[in-house]
Parts: structure tokens; C-alpha cells; sequence
């Protein structure tokens, strides 16, 4: 079902007028930056992000801003349930008989606290989502990957920890990511490394994200985001940005052509 917004909450989540002393217009803007956000996220990140915005949300002081803050939750809820699903899928869900909006009825109940609806929400949905949608063996790697980006993750090891061959883990990755489980890793390391290398000496960016030399650092850097290190810092702050984009959407999984699914 299509979640209703009520006229006065669909005019402020299209940029219209929202009282300057209303305590929830942050909630808005941030609200408003977490399609960019889950984008860039697999399901994991995607469940931390929403922690996070709902964590930050103040709580309603009158039945005007709970109102408007149950309306807007249901937006979000909504939205982000459509964009984790689009996400898993690697933008293919045609052939999905799973529904994101299948949780979305905890929201009907006017009287209850939005903030409570929310989280229980945001509970359900990512635990109906790994259940109906179990992660394939190389989305695994990926987000073990992504999670110490220090550690050196063999093929050996990898294997041993996921209890399946060395060639599974290697044919399921090179099938999802259309890259090397090598490849993969240097590019966790210099998306992490991004920020440091604009401010700080070029060996502490690099043994910070576990390379063991700058010089490999810097081969791996000219290689894998197209320009050297040196010419990274000279950017302008929206260029640097749009590279780390770039880094950051290549870490995600290419396409849906295995029975089993993530993102």
C-alpha cells in the first residue's frame, strides 16, 4: 500500500514553507539526504544510516508536530524500504514477489508514538529483508571487506571463514562486482584513505588504511581513481566529492544474475 502524506507534510517534503521555530525542519534535511546516502550503501550501512537519522530525531512537544513527524517518518520509510530493495536487486526487481512496503502498516496507528512506529519499522523491515533475501557468498566477502579495511583478507582465509572452496568465493565475486577480490580491497582502502590524503602526510594516509608502503599506495591510487595522490589534494572540494562518489559506487555489487541477493 502507498503510504498517504498529508497535504501540509507533501508541501514541506517539496521544499515549501516549514516554520524557522519548528524543532523538526532538521528533520527534513535530513531526511531529504537519505536516498543520496542509501545509494551509496549496502544493507547493512543502509540499516546504520537509519539508526542514525532516527536516533537524531527530537522527540514531538505538540499533536501538531507529531502529526507531521508521523507523515514525514512514513515518507522516509517508505522511500528508503523502495531504494535498500532497488539496492539488493543491483537495480533489478522485476522478478521479486517481495513488497518494501509490507511493514509499512505499523504506521496506521494514529495514537501511537512515530518515533516508536519508526524503529519498529526500520526492525522488521531489515529483518524480513535478510530473511527473504539471504546474502550470496561474494556480497559476504564484500562487506567483511568494507568493514576493516586494514586486515588482508586471502583467498585461503576467506574460504576457511565462509566454510565453502576458494573458487566459489572467487567465481561468486568476480560474477557480482566485475572486479578482482584484490582490486576490491585496494579500492575500500583508498575510498577510506580519500579524506587523509587531503590532509595529512601521504604514508600516514597510507599505512592508516593498511597499505604497507607509500609507494605501493601511490601505484594503487594512479591505477584504480586515475590520478595520482598529488594531484587529488589540488582539487577543489566538489571535484574531491565527486571522485569519492565515483570510489564509493564502484564498492557496490554490479548486477543481479545469481539466485542468491544483496547489496
Amino acid at each position: 500500500m502507498v503510504p498517504f502524506v498529508t497535504k501540509c507534510s507533501r508541501t514541506v517534503l517539496n521544499g515549501g514553507p516549514w516554520p524557522e521555530q519548528t524543532r523538526l525542519k532538521q528533520v527534513i534535511d535530513d531526511a531529504q539526504e537519505l536516498a543520496g546516502r542509501l545509494m551509496m550503501a549496502d544493507r547493512d550501512q543502509a540499516r546504520h544510516i537509519v539508526e542514525v537519522f532516527s536516533a537524531a530525531i527530537p522527540r514531538p512537544v505538540n499533536q501538531l508536530e507529531q502529526i507531521l513527524l508521523r507523515s514525514v517518518l512514513l515518507n522516509v520509510a517508505y522511500k528508503t524500504g523502495l531504494a535498500v530493495h532497488n539496492r539488493v536487486h543491483g537495480g533489478r526487481v522485476e522478478n521479486c514477489d517481495f513488497s518494501p512496503t509490507v511493514v509499512l502498516d505499523r504506521f496506521w496507528s494514529e495514537n501511537a508514538d512515530p518515533l516508536t512506529q519508526f524503529d519498529h519499522w526500520s526492525k522488521s523491515f531489515f529483518e524480513l529483508l535478510n530473511e527473504t533475501h539471504p546474502p550470496s557468498v561474494g556480497s559476504s566477502v564484500a562487506r567483511l571487506i568494507k568493514r576493516d579495511v586494514r586486515q588482508s583478507w586471502t583467498l585461503g582465509r576467506l574460504a576457511a571463514f565462509f566454510h565453502v572452496t576458494p573458487s566459489k568465493i572467487r567465481r561468486s565475486f568476480q560474477r557480482e562486482f566485475r572486479v578482482s577480490m584484490g582490486d576490491y580491497q585496494r579500492l575500500a582502502r583508498l575510498l577510506a584513505a580519500l579524506d587523509l590524503v587531503r590532509s595529512d602526510k601521504m604514508a600516514v594516509a597510507a599505512l592508516s588504511v593498511g597499505f604497507r608502503s607509500t609507494k605501493n599506495f601511490c601505484r594503487a591510487f594512479a591505477r584504480l581513481i586515475g590520478i595520482t595522490p598529488s594531484k587529488f589534494r589540488q582539487l577543489s572540494n566538489e571535484q574531491a566529492a565527486d571522485i569519492r562518489v565515483a570510489t564509493a559506487l564502484r564498492l557496490l555489487r554490479r548486477h543481479d544474475d545469481v539466485k542468491s541477493s544483496d547489496g
